[in-house]
């Protein structure tokens, strides 16, 4: 019980230091790399981000249904 508490904000805690550690790191690399492309990586690593937690969550997810009739 107490690590359903836990986890998801150590999920939540995760995403925003990722996100803390993303803007320095944009930031000088709109020196050297022009917006769309900027923005198509941004949108690349969240898709690979989201698509690898896909993953480690259908091993863990009970397959029953939520709601019953």
């Amino acid at each position: 019980m107490k690590n359903r508490k836990i986890y998801p904000i150590f999920l939540a805690i995760l995403a925003a230091s990722f996100y803390a550690i993303n803007v320095p790191f944009s930031k000088r690399l709109m020196v050297a790399v022009p917006p769309t492309m900027m923005a198509g990586l941004l949108y690349l690593g969240a898709g690979i981000g989201v698509g690898i937690m896909y993953l480690g969550y259908g091993r863990t997810h009970d397959a029953s249904p939520k709601l019953a009739k």
